[in-house]
């Protein structure tokens, strides 16, 4: 999950290299709001596009102090311990944006939308998720394949007699 983390900044990183026209508070919005939260989670306070790049990039590269990236994981929502909704409404209200990241890193969702309001924004577009490539195939032995035999269906049924064309 972790390594997902990075190569998803990675993604991103990409995505802002290439000198997109996307205003910052844009990019923020659509990661907010247009984006599944994932149970490994990770987020920054910049403020600025070009701090952004440069902290994706010490976040790549492994320079945890340069980076100075916030990460948290959530594995059960038992595990959530809610801040009052009073608080929240006066982190927003506010633009506290560290206590906000550090409350969704340990899986509560701010209304985001609420931090938007008065502000006309729209998604950018970004990168999806990198999910990891892994393949679950199964296999199957030839020697159970032979003609003529037939596992057993079910305790009580040995054998599946059913004809399409006659059935009743």
């Amino acid at each position: 999950a972790a390594d997902r983390l990075r190569a998803n900044a990675g993604r991103l990183l990409d995505h802002l290299s290439k000198g997109t026209e996307d205003d910052l508070a844009d990019i923020a919005y659509t990661l907010q709001i247009g984006r599944d939260a994932m149970s490994e989670r990770m987020g920054l306070v910049v403020n600025s596009k070009q701090e952004l790049i440069e902290r994706l990039q010490a976040f790549i590269d492994g320079d945890d102090a340069k980076a100075d990236v916030k990460r948290g994981a959530v594995r059960r929502k038992s595990d959530i311990k809610p801040t009052d909704a009073a608080t929240v409404a006066q982190w927003l209200r506010d633009r506290d944006l560290e206590a906000l990241l550090g409350i969704w890193l340990t899986g509560q969702e701010p209304d985001w939308k609420a931090l938007y309001a008065g502000y006309s924004m729209r998604r950018s577009s970004l990168p999806t998720y990198a999910f990891a490539r892994e393949r679950y195939w199964f296999t199957v032995d030839p020697e159970k394949q032979k003609v003529g035999s037939q596992a057993a269906m079910h305790p009580l049924l040995h054998r599946n007699v059913s004809v399409f064309g006659r059935q009743s």
